[in-house]
């Protein structure tokens, strides 16, 4: 059962990473014109400021802070149940 509850919410994760992916693809062509690809990518920060991205990029971009957030929960819950079942 243990296993099972582990292998869920790593699969829970592996969708909410995927997500996170698909939405910072959506987010790109609507960055500002003074932000680069480069800046993007060598300061992966800039992903989650609000002020890298244009006004109609902004509900895609609740979306992928929603979507990292998810993973990032997920992962420390697949961790945490991984522990407590290990004991």
């Amino acid at each position: 059962m243990a296993e099972l509850l582990v292998t869920g919410i790593g699969t829970l994760a592996l969708i909410a990473w995927l997500s996170t992916l698909v939405h910072a693809l959506l987010l790109l062509p609507h960055r500002r014109d003074d932000v680069s690809l480069g800046a993007l990518f060598f300061s992966g920060w800039r992903f989650y400021v609000r002020d890298t991205w244009k006004p109609e990029g902004h509900t895609i971009h609740r979306r992928f802070l929603g979507s990292a957030g998810a993973f990032f929960a997920l992962v420390l819950a697949g961790i945490l149940t991984g522990v407590i079942c290990a004991t």
